[in-house]
């Protein structure tokens, strides 16, 4: 069983914080921090909603940080938000499938292409070009819809994918998806939290621990990238989206 003040509590503490400081920016957080739920006895149902508790106010304190360093995207935070509550909706209340062994093993290479997509192509995200066709913005619009679904479920890689989506279909560099990436998280993560914890499934002793780690882990880690600027982020971008790839490769 979970216990505040214990050798459980400290570890989940600092899985929390340091996955939310270095992985704010790119997404990957539930990679590590759901199946650290799950060894401590959370059911995946209750991992899975006491993460998104803790991520969706982790949220909004790295937004605030992203708009006072001017990293939002205003004209897209509306409809951004509006599919974040609709696919978190959908996701939370409509099992429309459930993540098996193979969608993992797809998720791994969909993220392998990702790698080499941003290998091959050296600026991207590293400068806005947000003139983009209305073609590449309607797929950018249907990914971000259809990755909310996912994330209510599959909290690994969804976040990075999202991201590179929003990189490629609308021009915005790094800082900027993961900006605009939080603005969708956040829809999605109310939407989907008020309907777990009205169905009872967030382990709240567990939350007491993990919110405050993320959320200060978020808070801190979107000012340091900022900070750092547009490269740094891309390498660790690069360096997490390779770990959770062969993570999800070798299960």
């Amino acid at each position: 069983m979970f216990a505040l003040l214990s050798h459980q509590s400290l570890f989940i503490f600092l899985i929390g914080f340091v996955t939310s400081f270095l992985a704010t920016t790119t997404g990957g957080i539930g990679l590590a921090v759901v199946p650290a739920l799950m060894l401590f006895g959370l059911s995946p149902l209750q991992a899975a909603a006491t993460f998104r508790l803790a991520i969706t106010l982790g949220d909004i304190t790295s937004l605030h940080r992203f708009e006072r360093a001017g990293k939002v995207v205003r004209p897209m935070m509306v409809p951004v938000l509006l599919l974040g509550i609709a696919g978190g909706l959908v996701g939370s209340t409509v099992l429309l499938w459930t993540p098996g062994p193979l969608a993992e093993k797809l998720f791994g290479w969909f993220i392998l292409i990702m790698v080499g997509t941003t290998l091959l192509k050296p600026n991207l995200g590293l400068k806005p070009q947000h003139q983009q066709s209305r073609k590449k913005k309607a797929a950018g619009y249907a990914s971000i819809f259809f990755f909310s679904i996912l994330s209510t479920y599959f909290s690994v890689a969804t976040g990075l994918l999202g991201r590179t989506a929003l990189m490629l279909c609308f021009g915005q560099t790094f800082l900027e998806s993961s900006a605009t990436r939080k603005v969708q998280s956040l829809g999605m993560g109310v939407t989907s939290t008020i309907i777990f914890i009205a169905s009872g499934s967030v382990h709240w002793t567990a939350a007491a621990t993990l919110v405050p780690a993320i959320t200060l882990g978020s808070m801190l880690g979107s000012a340091y990238a900022i900070r750092k600027g547009e490269q740094w982020v891309r390498n660790i971008f690069l360096i997490i989206v390779a770990v959770t790839a062969l993570i999800l490769l070798l299960k």
